[in-house]
């Protein structure tokens, strides 16, 4: 007989993933509405945004006045993408990111590429 947990726990990451594929950027309202409404939701936790390099992810250059704009939901880590000392810096400098530190690793063509 399988066992199955309890529970399962979902980090939504859309709001980072999805936005910042994207060529057009959209509104810092608009997002803080997604992020507020997936929280709402009843998630443990939000991927809001990245601190990556402006230059290469303009979607994202807003990320310090997304977090300073949040109205945090008791109950859910607020969490963003760093992937260098750079941007861990430019988030920790945050005081509403919940810094989610982990190492993964990508094996795809799109990940791996300079």
């Amino acid at each position: 007989m399988t066992s199955f947990p309890r529970q399962v726990e979902f980090h939504e990451e859309g709001p980072r993933e999805g936005f910042q594929m994207e060529k057009a950027s959209y509104p810092l309202a608009e997002r803080l509405e997604l992020i507020d409404a997936l929280a709402a939701s009843g998630l443990k936790q939000v991927q809001c945004a990245s601190f990556v390099s402006p230059r290469a992810v303009p979607q994202m250059a807003d990320s310090p006045e997304l977090f300073a704009a949040l109205k945090k939901r008791p109950g859910t880590r607020y969490t963003a993408l760093w992937l260098n000392d750079n941007g861990f810096e430019r988030a920790r400098a945050c005081d509403q990111v919940d810094v989610d530190g982990k190492i993964m690793f990508y094996v795809t063509e799109p990940f791996t590429s300079t």
